[in-house]
Order: structure tokens, then C-alpha cells, then sequence
């Protein structure tokens, strides 16, 4: 009995030892097998791709198609380009110093505080609107046409869009912007005002600028032809027409404006406190040349200042002729300091290259259509495995069914 239970014993030792028992697999035999399966789905990409490759073949036609289109129909611009130097401005006034060791002059504070625009900001006061604005209304002078007009004659009643815009402008209108273009259809239908009431309210307020629906159309084709660009103290400004004569031209503006604009700013103040020195200048030598002809009056009238009520007057008048002259000496010297300052303030701009007169349209790059074909090969083979995605999709759906 003991034999049994013995045998039996070791029965289910050597069973527990065979459930237990673990087996290891190699490494190299599970990576081996994962890279073949790679390998193999890697081929088989390869293979559906080259099955359709009619597809990719179609797509890449298509995007070449639009390539080419793209190049040949755009719009023929000139291209002027200028190239500006702002000289960096130095810290105290080199005039000032001198004069103030010469004889120990002080010249007293003119409460003016220096302001700067820094140069990385004159793109965007170039694409503001009241910029672009001002530059609709300048007269340039066009090859084609035998007296100089400006910008909104121009773009409003010569310009042509290419066909190239027409065609990308009437597709997005009429697909991805219908809703807002049945509303300005609508809008345009319902709107009775006209452009010459819109001048009367801007002529009305000068702080609030209202643009007629013409203006906002020049304003969209000016927009992306000026272009200024700033390194440093180098400062590139790049304009684009369809006239060659007009394009140097309006670079030209463009560059004086910019100019114009910058000095404004940077001496308002100065220019602010000279006027205001130079009026205060004008009552103090009035009030001195009037102190200075009274005391003379007096002089006249007493010759031999017999009595002290004369002498006492006298010295009177000639305190009050000394006050106003002190008064109008000081000045002086504040309108001297105000107009060194000025001076100071003013931006020096060197011109490094000038604005050239260009004599072909600016080319299409070819680099273009190798982006298109590229474009249409990745969009090709995205295709194969969308196609392939759906039919698999639709097969586990009739087996799930």
C-alpha cells in the first residue's frame, strides 16, 4: 500500500515538474522572425504601390498640369529694389559739449524727451492702411501712358488680374467662401450709399477713415508689393508692377515716405520745444527793447537827474532793462540748446543702393514645378493606400455580414 502511494507520490511530482516546466525561445529566432515580417510587409507596400502606379502616374500629371499652369499664367511683375543705411544714433550732443566748455556756458534742460523707432518696425508701418493710403493717391509716372497717375487710376481702371488670379479667385469664391460671397452679392445689392458720401464723412472726421468699396479693392492690390525687410541697420525696400518705369517709382516714394515718416517722429518733441522756445525768444525781446526804450525816454527827459525821486527811478528802470535782458539771454541760450537738439534728432539715412529701373519681368523659378511633381507623388501614393484601406474595410465588413 505504502509501494502505491509512493509510486503515485512521485507520479504527480514528475506531472507539477512538467506543468512548471518553462522553455525559452531565443532572441535572435524572435528578432529574426519580427524583421522578416517586416521586411515582408515593407515588400508588400512596395509591391501594391507598384500595382498602382497608374494612379500615382495620373496624380503626378495632374500636379505637372498645374505646375506648368501656375508658371505660365501668373502675373507679370517688374521688380525695383533700394537698399537704405540708418546711421546709429550716438548717446549726448557732441555741438552741445563743445559750447559748454567754452566759457563754462550751462545750458539748461529743455524737458524734451528723446524718443527712437526702432527699425524693426518700419515693415509694419509700411503695411499699415493709412500708409498704403497715402501712397494710392501719389502721381507716378507709367511707360504706357503719357501723363503720370496715381495708384487707385491705376488699379481701378487699367489693371487687369492675371488669369491665374481670376481662377483661383473665382474657385475659392465660389466653393470655400460661397456663404461670404453670396453675403457681400447681397450686401452690394441692399448698399445705396456711393463713394462721394463717403468722402463727405471723411472730409467731416479726420479721425475715422472711411475707405469706398474701390479703395478696399486698390488697397488688396497694393497689398504684397511693397516689401521692406531690415537687418541690422540696412534697410531693403522691394516693390512690384506690372510697369516697369512705375515700379522704380513708387520704390522711390516708398523710400522717401519711409524717410519722412521716421524723421516726423523722432523730432516732433524737439521741433515742439523750438517753436516754443523761439515764441517765448520773441516776448523776451520785446520786453527788453521796451525796458531798454523806456530807461532811454527817462534819460532824455532828466538830463541832470537833480533830485534822488530821478535817481531812484533811474536805477529802477535800468534793473528792470537788466531783468528783461537776463530773462532774454537765457533764452536765447535754451533756443541755441533746442536747435542743437533738433539737429541731433534728425535720422541720417545713407542710401547704399538706389532704387534701379528694371528692364524684364520678374521669371518664374522651375524649382516651382519640381514641388508640384513632388506634390503629386505624395499625393499618388497616399491615394494607393487610401484605396487600399477602403477595399479592406469593405471586405471585413461583407464577412462580418
Amino acid at each position: 500500500m505504502s509501494d502505491t502511494n509512493n509510486s503515485r507520490t512521485t507520479e504527480g511530482a514528475d506531472n507539477t515538474e512538467k506543468q512548471s516546466e518553462i522553455r525559452y525561445v531565443p532572441v535572435e529566432y524572435v528578432s529574426s522572425s519580427e524583421s522578416e515580417y517586416q521586411e515582408l510587409d515593407l515588400l508588400e507596400l512596395v509591391v501594391d504601390v507598384w500595382k498602382e502606379r497608374r494612379i500615382i502616374r495620373t496624380s503626378v500629371l495632374i500636379f505637372f498640369i498645374l505646375g506648368v499652369f501656375h508658371l505660365s499664367f501668373g502675373p507679370k511683375n517688374y521688380e525695383s529694389q533700394s537698399v537704405l543705411i540708418q546711421e546709429a544714433r550716438t548717446q549726448g550732443s557732441q555741438a552741445q559739449q563743445l559750447l559748454q566748455r567754452l566759457g563754462g556756458i550751462n545750458f539748461g534742460s529743455t524737458g524734451v524727451e528723446q524718443g527712437s523707432l526702432p527699425p524693426t518696425l518700419y515693415p509694419r508701418i509700411v503695411e499699415s492702411t493709412d500708409f498704403q493710403y497715402a501712397l494710392l493717391y501719389e502721381d507716378i509716372e507709367f511707360a504706357r501712358f503719357n501723363e503720370p497717375i496715381n495708384l487707385f487710376q491705376f488699379f481701378s481702371e487699367y489693371y487687369t488680374p492675371s488669369f491665374r488670379e481670376r481662377t483661383y479667385s473665382f474657385l475659392i469664391d465660389y466653393t470655400v467662401k460661397l456663404p461670404i460671397t453670396l453675403y457681400r452679392i447681397g450686401s452690394n445689392l441692399l448698399q445705396n450709399s456711393s463713394s462721394e458720401t463717403d468722402t463727405v464723412q471723411v472730409e467731416a472726421d479726420n479721425r475715422i477713415r472711411i475707405l469706398s468699396s474701390k479703395e478696399r479693392q486698390a488697397l488688396r492690390q497694393l497689398k504684397g508689393r511693397i516689401i521692406v525687410t531690415v537687418d541690422g541697420n540696412l534697410i531693403t525696400v522691394v516693390t512690384r508692377l506690372p510697369d516697369s518705369k512705375a515700379t522704380a517709382e513708387i520704390n522711390v516714394t516708398v523710400v522717401e515716405k519711409i524717410q519722412e515718416y521716421v524723421t516726423k517722429y523722432r523730432i516732433e518733441k524737439a521741433r515742439q520745444n523750438l517753436e516754443f522756445t523761439e515764441s517765448q525768444l520773441v516776448e523776451a525781446r520785446e520786453r527788453y527793447e521796451d525796458a531798454q526804450q523806456t530807461l532811454a525816454q527817462f534819460l532824455d527827459q532828466n538830463i541832470s537827474l537833480a533830485t534822488a525821486t530821478a535817481r531812484t527811478e533811474q536805477e529802477h528802470l535800468q534793473n528792470q532793462r537788466d531783468l528783461t535782458y537776463n530773462i532774454y539771454n537765457s533764452i536765447s541760450q535754451e533756443v541755441e540748446q533746442a536747435r542743437l537738439t533738433l539737429q541731433e534728432e534728425t535720422p541720417v539715412f545713407s542710401t547704399l543702393e538706389r532704387s534701379n529701373l528694371p528692364t524684364s519681368t520678374m521669371g518664374g523659378s522651375f524649382f516651382l514645378i519640381l514641388i508640384f511633381l513632388t506634390l503629386g507623388v505624395v499625393v499618388g501614393v497616399i491615394s494607393v493606400f487610401v484605396r487600399k484601406f477602403v477595399k479592406v474595410v469593405i471586405s471585413r465588413i461583407k464577412v462580418v455580414s
